[in-house]
């Protein structure tokens, strides 16, 4: 897509987090079946439901643009979750030392989704696209509730002994 102006620059940060979204459903799914506590795999698969719906609102904003949201892959996602797969690959991790790793690059997921839907929100409010704005708005609240569910998730699963 040839970037020649702010709303193309705007159409392309969108894409990125559609192709983002994407791959992190996907990438959930790989977590919960790695992890271990239950709190955990409760908490991930909340996330994916979560996730759907900001994808929707995605599709909801590609079509108020009359633009596809296929065509891109976001190679930002796709190197973090290259790291995390390497991890949860890993049979000689401990369970629980696991858990905390899967939190980890969750979070670097939450943070790297985090940055694109500001990112985004921005260029929707210099564009004047209010209800997009406001639609991606309310995924990046969500995305912020869960990196820090997941940061208080860490301390509640992880055991004194586990932590030398």
């Amino acid at each position: 897509m040839k970037i020649n102006s702010l709303r193309r620059l705007y159409v392309f940060e969108l894409k990125n987090l559609y192709s983002t979204e994407n791959q992190h459903i996907d990438g959930l799914e790989r977590f919960v079946r790695a992890a271990s506590s239950p709190m955990l795999i409760e908490a991930l698969n909340e996330h994916m439901g979560e996730s759907q719906k900001q994808i929707s609102r995605l599709e909801e904003v590609f079509e108020a643009l009359e633009f596809s949201p296929g065509g891109h892959k976001s190679l930002g996602a796709e190197s973090l979750l290259k790291d995390a797969y390497e991890l949860i690959g890993n049979e000689d991790i401990p369970p629980q030392i696991k858990d905390a790793g899967i939190i980890a690059m969750a979070q670097k997921l939450e943070f790297y989704e985090i940055a694109g839907y500001n990112t985004a929100i921005h260029f929707a409010e210099l564009l004047g696209y209010d209800d997009a704005a406001d639609l991606l708005q309310k995924s990046l609240d969500e995305e912020s509730r869960v990196q820090k569910k997941l940061a208080r998730l860490t301390r509640t699963i992880m055991k004194r002994s586990d932590l030398e």
